[in-house]
């Protein structure tokens, strides 16, 4: 979990409380919820509180039924107050989706994630300005006073190309939110063992594909600004935590030594 603050978009003085995957896992869920002055009996929210949890509810974990009824009470008691973004554990349950994952969610909990769905409780991205001097300014890398873009696995340059090039956080949340973008539903390495740049908000590792995607967009060849937000996400690490390293871009390949007198020079082949 991280906090960050205050959202200048809400009540006076409010905090902003991100919540990554909780997979399952009811129990360190209810632990963060009390950290933050969450009553979960009475699924009352604090004044001046506005968490955003960013996907992947269930699985992995047995708690996953139990903690879509406690989230379904809050957003239900604080509308507004309680952000829900979707994951890649989530969307499965949709109509029209492939299931992926062999763990299963009683009847009524897949009526719930799919009434989310439908009534636009549940969305692919949430987007918050974070104003600055005042509050809890902290997490998220010591997140900067400006535009925060909240999704499940991160929004890649691929991906954010596709999009139409979204100036500021809110146009980004709002075509990603549209559901007229199919980006939001690319898989990438984590599916099929291949980097995509492109890859969509749902899948995207967080090194090779969404800080990778980044590393290698360049201004000066693509023409395009590259957006001034900053973005938090769940899914996977820049760091994995048993290494304790982040990733890196590749280093680049040494050009090649010149021909030797008398051979023909042969151009490398461009992809």
């Amino acid at each position: 979990m991280v906090t960050v603050g205050p959202a200048s978009h809400a009540p006076a003085g409010p905090r902003l409380a991100v919540i990554g995957d909780v997979s399952g896992h009811l129990g360190p869920f209810v632990e963060q919820l009390i950290v933050l002055g969450v009553d979960v009996d009475t699924a009352a929210i604090p004044d001046g509180l506005i968490v955003c949890q960013v996907g992947d509810l269930v699985h992995k974990g047995v708690d996953g039924d139990d903690i879509v009824e406690l989230v379904d009470r809050l957003m239900t008691a604080h509308p507004g107050r309680w952000v829900q973004l979707m994951g890649n554990h989530e969307a499965q349950y949709l109509p029209g989706r492939t299931r992926f994952w062999s763990q299963s969610l009683r009847l009524e909990t897949i009526t719930t994630l799919r009434r989310w769905w439908s009534d636009g409780r549940m969305t692919v991205a949430g987007a918050f300005d974070i104003a600055a001097g005042i509050g809890p300014v902290g997490a998220v890398d010591d997140c900067l006073p400006g535009g925060l873009l909240v999704t499940h696995a991160g929004l890649t340059a691929g991906a954010w190309r596709l999009l139409g090039h979204p100036a500021t956080v809110r146009q980004a949340a709002e075509v990603l939110n549209s559901r007229q973008a199919p980006v939001v539903w690319r898989t990438g390495a984590v599916m099929t063992g291949i980097d995509d740049l492109c890859a969509g908000p749902l899948w995207a590792a967080a090194g090779s594909e969404l800080v990778g995607s980044w590393a290698v967009l360049d201004e000066r060849v693509s023409g395009t600004r590259v957006p001034r937000f900053a973005q938090a996400h769940g899914h996977t690490a820049a760091v994995p935590w048993p290494a304790g390293t982040a990733w890196s871009p590749p280093k680049p390949r040494q050009p090649s030594p010149p021909p030797s007198p008398g051979k023909r020079w042969s151009s490398p082949t461009t992809i």
